[in-house]
Order: structure tokens, then sequence, then C-alpha cells
């Protein structure tokens, strides 16, 4: 019978003791700081869809928070659905996902800069950005010459 080492600060003396530890040690070394993953959804009225799906998998991926995917899924759709009404063109959505923080990024190829308006429950247009604006830490565009990007980060609740 093995006896547990003292733990006097010697961590190889540990590593050897418990060798599932080490493996457990290298595979958080080699788990990288950063993952991305990005998709080109069509302009057309199965955008959203297609957007929403290609997050569920990447939060399930990535074992995101019930809670998180809910608002990502959100976001995104009305990122998606802008870009589709008022670009009508086909968008890359990209998510990233670092330390803890998810950033959804849209694309699309119109340089026409969104317009928030003052949110407005009962109407059915013109409520997308002053939602991102409240449930996400922050959000913004970056203008390109042939299109821009609108983000949102969302950290887990």
């Amino acid at each position: 019978m093995r006896v547990a080492p003292r733990l006097d600060g010697n961590a190889a003396d540990l590593l050897h003791f418990y060798p599932a530890m080490e493996a457990g040690v290298r595979h958080v070394d080699d788990r990288p700081a950063r993952v991305k993953r990005d998709c080109t959804v069509p302009a057309d009225p199965s955008a959203s869809a297609t957007a929403r799906r290609f997050l569920q998998q990447a939060a399930a991926d990535w074992n995101l928070s019930p809670d998180l995917t809910e608002i990502a899924q959100l976001v995104v759709s009305e990122l998606v659905s802008n870009a589709v009404e008022h670009a009508g063109t086909s968008s890359t959505v990209v998510l990233e996902l670092s330390e803890g923080e998810l950033t959804v990024r849209v694309r699309d190829g119109s340089t026409v800069q969104p317009v928030a308006r003052p949110l407005d429950m009962v109407s059915f247009r013109g409520r997308g950005l002053p939602l991102i604006d409240r449930v996400s830490d922050r959000w913004g565009i970056v203008n390109d010459d042939d299109g821009k990007t609108v983000w949102a980060t969302l950290r887990d609740v």
C-alpha cells in the first residue's frame, strides 16, 4: 500500500503518487486560451435560425451555461436579422470565447451604419440594438471599406 506524500510543496511527489492528476495537469496546460468559430449565413429568412443552431452547437461544445447560451442566442439572432433586413447581404457570424467572455460578431456587406433607437417594447421593429445594449457587457461597430461588423461581448451570468 502506498502512503500519500506529505504536502510539503513538492509537486513532483504529488504527481508521482496521483498519476491521473499528472494527466489532468497536462490536459489543462494544453487547453487553448481562446476558442473561435465562424460560419456564413445567407441573406434570407432562415439566417437567424441557422445562426442560432451554430451558436447552440458551439455553446454545447464549449460547455457554456444555459443562461449565457440563451442570451447569446438572442444577440446573434438580432444581429443577423438586422444584417438580413438592412444590409441585404450574407453575413459571417464569429463566436469567440476567451477568459470566460463570449464575443458574438456579425459582419455584413453594407457600410450603412445601424442606428440604435430608444427601446419601445410595443413596436415590432427597432428593438434589436437596445436589447443588445441591455443584455451585453459592451457592444460596438467596426467599419470596413466593404462592410461592417457589429459585435457584443457577454459574460456568464
